[in-house]
């Protein structure tokens, strides 16, 4: 587990990795999600097998 730091937007950090994937510049992640609820902050990022 990780944090992002202080002052940091949530949603144009999500927005910059998913643009970086897209564009091939970070290989070996198959989905990137935003679960965050009430209770806290969540950003998952899922690795493809074998990576």
């Amino acid at each position: 587990m990780q944090q992002i730091p202080f002052q940091t937007n949530k949603s144009s950090l999500v927005m910059k990795n998913a643009e970086l994937i897209q564009n091939k510049t970070l290989e070996g992640i198959s989905d990137i999600r935003d679960e965050s609820d009430r209770s806290g902050m969540r950003i998952v990022i899922e690795l493809k097998r074998g990576v």
